[in-house]
């Protein structure tokens, strides 16, 4: 479409990016051939299950999930805000405290002040001068009546970034939970729960040349406790209980996803896990050489880079070893480092 509209530029990403070719195709080829009911035992259902098993482990590799299950398809991130806020507000009790921002999207503050009709009692996390969102500043506002800090990852006003792991750190010290609105963060940065440390996630998929649907991170924990609305038949757990009545939709787009850990330059900004004898130990991480900043792991043991190309663009391929490495096991990075071609 970009290069049939030349010269039009589509300055309006953030509202929502073009979809690549890719993820047109994966949607049409599933609504034109498997527009079908899932959990079926013939074989275009179990077609439709399987693509969605795929969809999920490419987008928990989007985000570093612990597993798959822990991710959810719906309709876009509000959908999602609006769900686990309803929840959650059927769980207070003695922590009515919620803390919401001024910086966040419209999507992450209506819905928990909604809830004050349920009780709850909002608390205003304002930003400083700076107009930045101090994690030092949120301090003084949680108490142990706090029940959840909701907050952005990257602001969509101002652009800044919320050091989300030191706010983790902060709510988690008052039994406090952490809600992330990642929308606007997504298409710039590696998202990865683990180091934020969050106990929900949200996203909007079609922010990152998705289909127009969004995909939510929840700790399986967290979200297994919540009375989350769902019919009877449904299972009570995830990520059945967050999807819900929107399976048929969750069908016919999550193939759309498929492409994310692989046909994209996010994937360059993210973080895979390299496995070797079955030990989950190093991190490869992708970075374009004219964009971001390298993020090394603390007091790394054994580090090699790579210099390549990749659609035209020059890559820098860093691997760091986080635990002791063996000198058989450094052999086996040489070896792994010394083979890798990017396909162009």
């Amino acid at each position: 479409m970009l290069e049939r509209d030349a010269p039009f530029v589509f300055f309006d990403n953030a509202a929502g990016a073009q979809i690549p070719a890719t993820v047109l195709e994966a949607v049409t080829d599933h609504l034109s051939t498997r527009n079908v009911q899932r959990g079926g035992p013939y074989r275009h259902s179990r077609e439709v299950d399987a693509m969605i098993a795929r969809a999920r482990d490419s987008v928990a590799a989007f985000v570093n999930a612990r597993t798959a299950d822990e991710i959810a398809f719906g309709l876009n991130a509000t959908s999602f805000i609006r769900s686990i806020s309803l929840a959650i507000g059927q769980t207070l009790g003695s922590r009515p405290e919620i803390v919401v921002s001024e910086l966040d999207h419209e999507a992450n503050i209506a819905t928990w002040l909604a809830l004050e009709r349920a009780g709850a009692r909002i608390v205003w996390w304002r930003p400083d001068r700076a107009g930045r969102l101090n994690p030092a500043d949120l301090q003084s506002l949680l108490t142990d009546r706090t029940r959840l800090v909701a907050c952005t990852v990257a602001s969509n006003a101002t652009g800044t970034i919320v050091d989300v792991t030191d706010v983790a750190r902060r709510a988690h010290a008052v039994g406090a939970e952490l809600f992330l609105d990642a929308v606007h963060y997504a298409p710039h940065a590696s998202i990865d729960v683990q180091v934020f440390d969050c106990d929900y996630l949200v996203c909007s998929g079609y922010k990152i040349f998705a289909p127009h649907m969004g995909f939510a991170w929840c700790r399986r924990e967290s979200i297994n406790r919540l009375p989350t609305f769902r019919e009877d038949f449904i299972p009570d757990v995830t990520p059945d209980k967050l999807e819900g009545y929107l399976k048929m939709r969750v069908a016919e787009y999550s193939k759309g996803f498929n492409w994310l850990p692989k046909d994209s330059h996010l994937q360059w900004l993210k973080k895979d896990i390299v496995t070797i004898d079955g030990r989950k130990w190093a991190d490869w991480r992708y970075v374009p050489m004219l964009k971001g900043t390298k993020d090394y792991s603390s007091s790394p043991v054994y580090t090699r880079f790579l210099t390549t190309s990749y659609k035209g663009q020059l890559l820098e391929i860093t691997f760091t070893s986080n635990l002791n490495t063996a000198p058989e096991l450094k052999q086996k990075i040489d070896h792994i480092m010394d083979s890798v071609h990017l396909e162009e």
